[in-house]
Protein backbone atom coordinates (compact mmCIF):
# COMPACT_ATOMS: atom_id res chain seq x y z
CA UNK A 1 0.00 0.00 0.00
CA UNK A 2 1.12 3.65 -0.88
CA UNK A 3 2.00 5.84 1.77
CA UNK A 4 -0.37 9.09 1.97
CA UNK A 5 1.03 11.68 -0.28
CA UNK A 6 -0.73 14.68 1.86
CA UNK A 7 -3.37 15.14 4.45
CA UNK A 8 -6.35 13.14 4.69
CA UNK A 9 -8.74 14.31 2.49
CA UNK A 10 -12.14 15.18 4.41
CA UNK A 11 -15.32 14.14 3.04
CA UNK A 12 -18.35 16.57 4.06
CA UNK A 13 -21.72 15.18 5.48
CA UNK A 14 -24.08 15.15 3.49
CA UNK A 15 -26.29 12.13 4.11
CA UNK A 16 -30.00 13.87 3.82
CA UNK A 17 -30.93 12.92 7.46
CA UNK A 18 -28.22 13.94 9.65
CA UNK A 19 -26.65 16.70 7.50
CA UNK A 20 -26.53 19.10 4.32
CA UNK A 21 -23.41 20.12 2.64
CA UNK A 22 -23.84 23.80 2.91
CA UNK A 23 -25.24 23.90 6.85
CA UNK A 24 -22.92 24.06 9.09
CA UNK A 25 -25.64 22.31 11.84
CA UNK A 26 -27.09 19.12 11.61
CA UNK A 27 -30.64 18.44 9.47
CA UNK A 28 -31.94 17.11 13.02
CA UNK A 29 -30.51 19.72 14.88
CA UNK A 30 -32.16 22.47 12.36
CA UNK A 31 -35.99 20.54 12.46
CA UNK A 32 -35.98 20.40 16.62
CA UNK A 33 -35.21 24.07 17.08
CA UNK A 34 -37.70 25.25 14.44
CA UNK A 35 -40.31 22.66 15.84
CA UNK A 36 -39.72 24.30 19.36
CA UNK A 37 -39.97 27.96 17.87
CA UNK A 38 -42.97 27.48 16.51
CA UNK A 39 -44.14 25.44 19.36
CA UNK A 40 -43.38 28.26 21.98
CA UNK A 41 -44.52 31.46 19.54
CA UNK A 42 -48.33 29.50 19.07
CA UNK A 43 -48.47 28.47 22.61
CA UNK A 44 -47.27 32.06 23.75
CA UNK A 45 -49.15 34.28 21.48
CA UNK A 46 -51.61 35.88 23.98
CA UNK A 47 -55.52 35.94 22.41
CA UNK A 48 -56.91 38.85 20.56
CA UNK A 49 -60.43 39.85 19.53
CA UNK A 50 -62.22 37.33 17.26
CA UNK A 51 -64.05 40.07 15.35
CA UNK A 52 -62.32 42.39 12.89
CA UNK A 53 -62.72 43.72 9.49
CA UNK A 54 -64.71 41.59 6.52
CA UNK A 55 -61.92 39.70 3.89
CA UNK A 56 -62.17 40.68 0.13
CA UNK A 57 -64.76 38.29 -1.81
CA UNK A 58 -63.75 35.55 -3.46
CA UNK A 59 -63.39 35.88 -6.98
CA UNK A 60 -66.72 34.13 -8.10
CA UNK A 61 -68.52 36.78 -5.72
CA UNK A 62 -70.40 40.19 -6.83
CA UNK A 63 -69.48 42.38 -9.42
CA UNK A 64 -66.27 43.43 -10.57
CA UNK A 65 -64.80 46.87 -10.93
CA UNK A 66 -63.12 48.53 -14.14
CA UNK A 67 -59.94 47.85 -12.77
CA UNK A 68 -60.53 44.65 -11.86
CA UNK A 69 -61.52 43.74 -15.37
CA UNK A 70 -58.51 45.31 -16.82
CA UNK A 71 -56.75 43.08 -15.02
CA UNK A 72 -58.28 40.18 -15.59
CA UNK A 73 -58.40 41.29 -19.35
CA UNK A 74 -54.90 40.66 -19.14
CA UNK A 75 -54.61 37.92 -17.02
CA UNK A 76 -56.63 35.87 -19.87
CA UNK A 77 -54.31 37.74 -22.50
CA UNK A 78 -51.05 36.25 -20.42
CA UNK A 79 -52.69 32.42 -20.58
CA UNK A 80 -53.62 32.61 -24.16
CA UNK A 81 -50.17 33.22 -25.05
CA UNK A 82 -48.90 30.36 -23.09
CA UNK A 83 -51.59 28.34 -24.39
CA UNK A 84 -50.17 29.40 -27.64
CA UNK A 85 -46.46 29.29 -26.62
CA UNK A 86 -46.71 25.51 -25.33
CA UNK A 87 -48.59 24.20 -28.12
CA UNK A 88 -47.03 26.04 -31.09
CA UNK A 89 -43.75 27.28 -30.11
CA UNK A 90 -40.28 25.53 -29.99
CA UNK A 91 -40.04 22.38 -27.91
CA UNK A 92 -37.38 23.29 -26.16
CA UNK A 93 -38.25 24.25 -22.63
CA UNK A 94 -35.39 27.10 -22.33
CA UNK A 95 -36.29 28.76 -25.41
CA UNK A 96 -40.30 28.56 -24.65
CA UNK A 97 -42.15 31.23 -22.39
CA UNK A 98 -44.65 29.06 -21.21
CA UNK A 99 -42.20 26.77 -18.38
CA UNK A 100 -40.74 29.67 -17.22
CA UNK A 101 -43.61 32.03 -16.88
CA UNK A 102 -46.10 29.72 -15.67
CA UNK A 103 -44.17 27.38 -13.49
CA UNK A 104 -40.95 29.35 -12.87
CA UNK A 105 -42.15 32.33 -11.65
CA UNK A 106 -46.51 32.43 -11.65
CA UNK A 107 -46.91 29.30 -9.74
CA UNK A 108 -45.02 30.34 -6.40
CA UNK A 109 -46.15 34.08 -7.02
CA UNK A 110 -49.67 33.39 -7.44
CA UNK A 111 -49.52 31.67 -4.10
CA UNK A 112 -47.08 33.99 -1.91
CA UNK A 113 -49.39 36.89 -3.25
CA UNK A 114 -51.88 35.68 -2.19
CA UNK A 115 -51.24 35.16 1.38
CA UNK A 116 -49.17 38.53 1.25
CA UNK A 117 -51.84 40.89 -0.59
CA UNK A 118 -55.41 38.32 0.54
CA UNK A 119 -57.03 39.60 -2.58
CA UNK A 120 -54.81 38.60 -5.29
CA UNK A 121 -56.41 35.77 -6.94
CA UNK A 122 -59.88 38.48 -7.11
CA UNK A 123 -57.96 40.58 -9.08
CA UNK A 124 -56.17 37.74 -11.57
CA UNK A 125 -58.28 34.73 -11.85
CA UNK A 126 -58.71 33.99 -15.37
CA UNK A 127 -60.77 30.64 -15.00
CA UNK A 128 -63.70 33.06 -13.00
CA UNK A 129 -62.86 36.28 -16.31
CA UNK A 130 -63.81 33.43 -18.95
CA UNK A 131 -66.66 31.71 -16.98
CA UNK A 132 -68.04 35.36 -16.54
CA UNK A 133 -68.15 35.65 -20.95
CA UNK A 134 -69.11 32.08 -21.50
CA UNK A 135 -71.60 31.77 -18.74
CA UNK A 136 -73.69 34.93 -17.98
CA UNK A 137 -76.32 35.90 -15.59
CA UNK A 138 -75.42 32.92 -13.74
CA UNK A 139 -78.11 32.20 -10.97
CA UNK A 140 -76.00 28.52 -9.05
CA UNK A 141 -74.86 29.92 -5.52
CA UNK A 142 -71.62 28.42 -4.02
CA UNK A 143 -71.53 25.94 -1.78
CA UNK A 144 -69.85 25.47 1.42
CA UNK A 145 -67.98 22.28 0.83
CA UNK A 146 -64.56 21.89 -0.93
CA UNK A 147 -64.24 18.02 -0.99
CA UNK A 148 -64.77 18.21 -4.73
CA UNK A 149 -61.49 20.32 -5.25
CA UNK A 150 -59.59 17.45 -3.42
CA UNK A 151 -60.23 14.88 -5.71
CA UNK A 152 -59.45 17.24 -8.75
CA UNK A 153 -56.44 18.54 -7.05
CA UNK A 154 -54.32 15.48 -7.69
CA UNK A 155 -54.00 15.22 -11.32
CA UNK A 156 -52.48 19.09 -11.13
CA UNK A 157 -50.55 17.53 -8.18
CA UNK A 158 -48.94 14.88 -10.04
CA UNK A 159 -48.32 16.76 -12.62
CA UNK A 160 -46.06 18.89 -11.03
CA UNK A 161 -44.72 16.58 -8.22
CA UNK A 162 -44.40 13.77 -10.16
CA UNK A 163 -44.25 13.60 -14.20
CA UNK A 164 -40.84 13.66 -14.89
CA UNK A 165 -41.02 16.83 -17.23
CA UNK A 166 -43.16 19.34 -16.12
CA UNK A 167 -41.53 22.04 -17.41
CA UNK A 168 -41.64 20.50 -21.34
CA UNK A 169 -43.72 22.99 -23.09
CA UNK A 170 -45.95 20.18 -24.82
CA UNK A 171 -46.34 18.13 -22.12
CA UNK A 172 -47.85 21.82 -20.25
CA UNK A 173 -49.95 22.67 -22.93
CA UNK A 174 -51.53 19.95 -23.15
CA UNK A 175 -52.19 20.05 -18.96
CA UNK A 176 -53.11 23.95 -19.37
CA UNK A 177 -55.56 23.47 -22.12
CA UNK A 178 -56.80 20.78 -20.08
CA UNK A 179 -57.52 22.39 -16.40
CA UNK A 180 -59.05 25.47 -18.82
CA UNK A 181 -61.68 22.71 -20.48
CA UNK A 182 -62.17 21.34 -17.15
CA UNK A 183 -63.10 24.75 -15.82
CA UNK A 184 -64.98 25.78 -18.82
CA UNK A 185 -67.28 22.26 -18.75
CA UNK A 186 -68.17 22.63 -15.09
CA UNK A 187 -69.10 26.14 -15.00
CA UNK A 188 -71.64 25.39 -18.04
CA UNK A 189 -72.82 22.56 -16.39
CA UNK A 190 -73.28 23.34 -12.82
CA UNK A 191 -73.06 27.24 -12.67
CA UNK A 192 -70.18 29.34 -12.32
CA UNK A 193 -70.32 30.16 -8.61
CA UNK A 194 -70.99 26.48 -7.83
CA UNK A 195 -68.00 25.21 -9.51
CA UNK A 196 -65.92 27.80 -8.47
CA UNK A 197 -66.05 27.34 -4.87
CA UNK A 198 -66.47 23.86 -4.74
CA UNK A 199 -64.33 22.18 -7.23
CA UNK A 200 -61.73 24.67 -8.61
CA UNK A 201 -58.59 23.14 -6.74
CA UNK A 202 -56.26 26.02 -7.23
CA UNK A 203 -58.72 28.71 -6.62
CA UNK A 204 -60.15 27.54 -3.70
CA UNK A 205 -56.59 27.09 -1.76
CA UNK A 206 -55.63 30.61 -3.38
CA UNK A 207 -58.63 32.19 -2.00
CA UNK A 208 -58.94 30.84 1.22
CA UNK A 209 -54.85 31.26 1.93
CA UNK A 210 -55.77 35.11 1.35
CA UNK A 211 -57.86 34.52 4.64
CA UNK A 212 -55.31 33.57 6.48
CA UNK A 213 -54.88 36.41 9.29
CA UNK A 214 -56.71 37.38 12.01
CA UNK A 215 -59.27 40.21 11.37
CA UNK A 216 -60.42 38.59 8.03
CA UNK A 217 -60.22 34.88 9.40
CA UNK A 218 -62.61 36.11 12.28
CA UNK A 219 -65.16 37.30 9.91
CA UNK A 220 -64.79 34.87 6.63
CA UNK A 221 -68.38 33.90 6.57
CA UNK A 222 -70.22 36.87 7.07
CA UNK A 223 -72.57 37.28 4.42
CA UNK A 224 -72.22 40.03 2.20
CA UNK A 225 -74.52 43.03 3.83
CA UNK A 226 -74.58 41.66 7.24
CA UNK A 227 -73.72 43.56 10.17
CA UNK A 228 -71.96 41.27 12.57
CA UNK A 229 -69.18 38.48 11.76
CA UNK A 230 -70.77 34.77 12.24
CA UNK A 231 -67.38 34.02 13.69
CA UNK A 232 -64.48 31.74 12.27
CA UNK A 233 -65.60 28.98 9.76
CA UNK A 234 -63.91 27.32 6.78
CA UNK A 235 -65.98 25.05 4.06
CA UNK A 236 -66.25 21.74 4.65
CA UNK A 237 -63.08 19.49 2.99
CA UNK A 238 -60.50 22.35 3.22
CA UNK A 239 -58.48 20.92 5.62
CA UNK A 240 -58.09 17.37 3.56
CA UNK A 241 -57.46 19.98 0.63
CA UNK A 242 -54.80 22.03 2.24
CA UNK A 243 -52.90 18.59 3.39
CA UNK A 244 -53.37 16.62 0.26
CA UNK A 245 -51.30 20.02 -1.71
CA UNK A 246 -48.75 19.78 1.63
CA UNK A 247 -48.17 16.23 1.82
CA UNK A 248 -48.26 16.12 -2.60
CA UNK A 249 -45.79 18.66 -2.49
CA UNK A 250 -43.67 18.23 -0.53
CA UNK A 251 -43.33 14.60 -1.92
CA UNK A 252 -41.89 16.69 -5.05
CA UNK A 253 -39.38 17.93 -3.24
CA UNK A 254 -38.50 14.36 -1.48
CA UNK A 255 -38.65 12.87 -4.85
CA UNK A 256 -35.83 14.41 -5.52
CA UNK A 257 -33.68 13.56 -2.78
CA UNK A 258 -30.37 11.62 -1.68
CA UNK A 259 -32.60 9.01 0.36
CA UNK A 260 -35.35 8.48 -2.54
CA UNK A 261 -33.22 8.29 -5.66
CA UNK A 262 -31.09 5.63 -3.13
CA UNK A 263 -34.47 4.20 -3.24
CA UNK A 264 -35.89 3.46 -6.14
CA UNK A 265 -35.40 3.77 -9.86
CA UNK A 266 -35.83 7.02 -10.75
CA UNK A 267 -38.02 6.60 -13.79
CA UNK A 268 -40.85 4.70 -12.15
CA UNK A 269 -43.49 6.44 -12.44
CA UNK A 270 -46.22 4.00 -10.85
CA UNK A 271 -44.26 3.84 -7.46
CA UNK A 272 -43.76 7.42 -7.57
CA UNK A 273 -47.67 8.11 -7.83
CA UNK A 274 -48.18 5.43 -5.21
CA UNK A 275 -46.05 7.17 -2.72
CA UNK A 276 -47.35 11.01 -4.02
CA UNK A 277 -51.30 9.25 -3.09
CA UNK A 278 -49.85 7.90 0.39
CA UNK A 279 -47.81 11.64 0.84
CA UNK A 280 -51.28 13.26 0.06
CA UNK A 281 -53.70 10.84 2.27
CA UNK A 282 -51.41 11.39 5.22
CA UNK A 283 -51.87 15.11 5.14
CA UNK A 284 -54.87 14.97 4.67
CA UNK A 285 -55.74 13.05 7.60
CA UNK A 286 -53.53 14.34 10.17
CA UNK A 287 -55.01 18.45 9.16
CA UNK A 288 -58.87 16.59 9.71
CA UNK A 289 -57.64 14.68 12.75
CA UNK A 290 -56.08 17.66 14.51
CA UNK A 291 -58.56 20.26 13.88
CA UNK A 292 -61.14 17.90 15.30
CA UNK A 293 -59.51 17.32 18.03
CA UNK A 294 -59.38 21.59 18.77
CA UNK A 295 -62.92 21.16 18.48
CA UNK A 296 -63.38 18.78 20.40
CA UNK A 297 -61.08 20.67 23.67
CA UNK A 298 -62.55 23.70 23.19
CA UNK A 299 -64.76 25.21 25.26
CA UNK A 300 -68.75 24.53 24.60
CA UNK A 301 -69.11 28.42 23.90
CA UNK A 302 -66.13 28.97 21.58
CA UNK A 303 -67.51 26.96 19.26
CA UNK A 304 -70.65 27.71 18.93
CA UNK A 305 -70.60 31.92 19.32
CA UNK A 306 -67.99 32.88 18.00
CA UNK A 307 -64.89 30.60 16.56
CA UNK A 308 -65.08 27.10 15.38
CA UNK A 309 -61.45 26.15 16.63
CA UNK A 310 -61.20 23.51 13.79
CA UNK A 311 -61.68 26.08 11.30
CA UNK A 312 -58.72 28.05 12.68
CA UNK A 313 -56.31 24.87 12.69
CA UNK A 314 -57.17 24.57 8.99
CA UNK A 315 -57.04 28.21 8.17
CA UNK A 316 -53.54 28.66 10.01
CA UNK A 317 -52.53 25.52 8.15
CA UNK A 318 -53.09 27.92 4.82
CA UNK A 319 -49.32 30.02 4.61
CA UNK A 320 -47.83 26.35 5.45
CA UNK A 321 -48.63 25.68 1.51
CA UNK A 322 -47.44 28.79 0.48
CA UNK A 323 -44.15 28.30 2.53
CA UNK A 324 -43.64 24.46 0.77
CA UNK A 325 -44.92 26.02 -2.87
CA UNK A 326 -42.47 28.62 -3.17
CA UNK A 327 -39.75 26.32 -1.31
CA UNK A 328 -39.98 23.70 -3.68
CA UNK A 329 -40.33 26.52 -6.75
CA UNK A 330 -36.75 28.12 -5.12
CA UNK A 331 -35.30 24.80 -5.27
CA UNK A 332 -32.36 23.72 -8.38
CA UNK A 333 -32.54 28.13 -8.39
CA UNK A 334 -35.52 27.17 -11.19
CA UNK A 335 -37.40 30.50 -9.75
CA UNK A 336 -34.21 32.86 -10.13
CA UNK A 337 -33.24 30.87 -13.65
CA UNK A 338 -37.07 31.38 -14.86
CA UNK A 339 -36.87 35.30 -13.58
CA UNK A 340 -33.50 35.85 -15.64
CA UNK A 341 -35.32 34.42 -18.85
CA UNK A 342 -38.34 36.15 -18.84
CA UNK A 343 -37.28 39.14 -20.18
CA UNK A 344 -35.53 37.64 -23.78
CA UNK A 345 -38.25 35.13 -23.61
CA UNK A 346 -41.38 37.94 -23.83
CA UNK A 347 -39.43 38.95 -27.16
CA UNK A 348 -39.45 35.91 -28.41
CA UNK A 349 -42.38 33.90 -26.72
CA UNK A 350 -42.66 30.94 -29.44
CA UNK A 351 -38.69 30.65 -29.36
CA UNK A 352 -38.62 31.26 -33.18
CA UNK A 353 -35.54 33.35 -33.07
CA UNK A 354 -36.87 36.90 -32.86
CA UNK A 355 -34.45 38.31 -29.90
CA UNK A 356 -37.12 41.78 -29.79
CA UNK A 357 -35.71 42.08 -26.06
CA UNK A 358 -32.28 39.93 -26.24
CA UNK A 359 -31.17 36.82 -26.22
CA UNK A 360 -32.63 34.78 -22.98
CA UNK A 361 -29.35 33.20 -22.08
CA UNK A 362 -27.30 36.19 -22.32
CA UNK A 363 -25.72 36.65 -18.42
CA UNK A 364 -27.13 34.24 -16.72
CA UNK A 365 -26.50 33.23 -13.57
CA UNK A 366 -27.23 29.90 -12.38
CA UNK A 367 -27.10 30.35 -8.97
CA UNK A 368 -27.48 34.38 -8.18
CA UNK A 369 -27.72 33.09 -4.06
CA UNK A 370 -25.25 30.01 -4.01
CA UNK A 371 -25.81 27.10 -2.86
CA UNK A 372 -25.75 27.88 0.94
CA UNK A 373 -27.93 31.28 0.44
CA UNK A 374 -30.62 29.35 -1.49
CA UNK A 375 -31.30 26.67 1.02
CA UNK A 376 -30.86 29.59 3.79
CA UNK A 377 -33.61 31.20 1.61
CA UNK A 378 -35.55 28.30 1.39
CA UNK A 379 -35.49 27.54 5.29
CA UNK A 380 -36.29 31.01 6.21
CA UNK A 381 -39.71 30.89 3.99
CA UNK A 382 -40.73 27.90 5.63
CA UNK A 383 -39.91 28.94 9.24
CA UNK A 384 -41.53 32.55 8.38
CA UNK A 385 -45.03 30.81 6.86
CA UNK A 386 -45.15 28.17 9.98
CA UNK A 387 -44.65 30.93 12.43
CA UNK A 388 -47.67 32.78 10.11
CA UNK A 389 -50.00 30.04 11.10
CA UNK A 390 -48.94 30.03 14.58
CA UNK A 391 -49.56 33.89 15.46
CA UNK A 392 -53.13 33.15 13.82
CA UNK A 393 -54.03 30.15 15.73
CA UNK A 394 -52.63 31.60 18.64
CA UNK A 395 -54.65 34.99 18.42
CA UNK A 396 -58.11 33.31 17.87
CA UNK A 397 -57.69 30.09 19.79
CA UNK A 398 -58.15 29.47 23.44
CA UNK A 399 -55.30 28.16 24.70
CA UNK A 400 -57.00 24.57 25.67
CA UNK A 401 -58.03 24.51 22.32
CA UNK A 402 -53.94 25.91 20.39
CA UNK A 403 -52.57 22.67 21.28
CA UNK A 404 -53.37 20.59 18.02
CA UNK A 405 -52.88 23.47 15.89
CA UNK A 406 -49.52 24.61 17.09
CA UNK A 407 -48.55 21.00 17.18
CA UNK A 408 -49.88 20.44 13.75
CA UNK A 409 -47.90 23.75 12.67
CA UNK A 410 -44.38 22.72 14.87
CA UNK A 411 -44.32 18.91 13.29
CA UNK A 412 -44.83 20.27 9.94
CA UNK A 413 -41.93 22.96 10.25
CA UNK A 414 -39.84 20.52 11.19
CA UNK A 415 -40.74 17.50 8.59
CA UNK A 416 -40.24 20.51 5.61
CA UNK A 417 -37.05 21.70 6.55
CA UNK A 418 -35.74 18.32 6.80
CA UNK A 419 -37.14 17.24 3.61
CA UNK A 420 -35.84 20.41 2.05
CA UNK A 421 -32.35 20.59 3.28
CA UNK A 422 -32.19 16.63 2.20
CA UNK A 423 -31.48 18.23 -1.22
Amino acid sequence: MLPASGPPTVLPVAHPVTGHPHVDVPVLLLAVLSFCLVLAVGLGMPRGATKGSMPPPASWEGSLSAPQKAVRAVSVGVLLLCLAAARLGTASELDNLAPALVLGVAWPLLFLGALLLGSSWRWLDPWDAGARVLVPGDRSRPEDDVRPAVALALPVLWYVAVHPTPLDPRDLGVALAAYVTVAVAGSLALGRRRWLSTADPVGVVLTWVGRARPAWAASSATPPGSAAPLGVRAPTGLGALYGVFAGALLFGAYRRSETWTGLVDVTDAVVATAAMLAFAALGAAVVTLLARVSGLLAPRRQRVDTVDPAAVVVLAFGPVIVGVVVAVALARNRFFNAVQLLPGLVGDPLGLGWDLLGDSLAGLDPAPLGAAGLLATQLVVLLATHLWGAVLAGRLLPRAARLPAVLLLAQSSAATLAVISAH
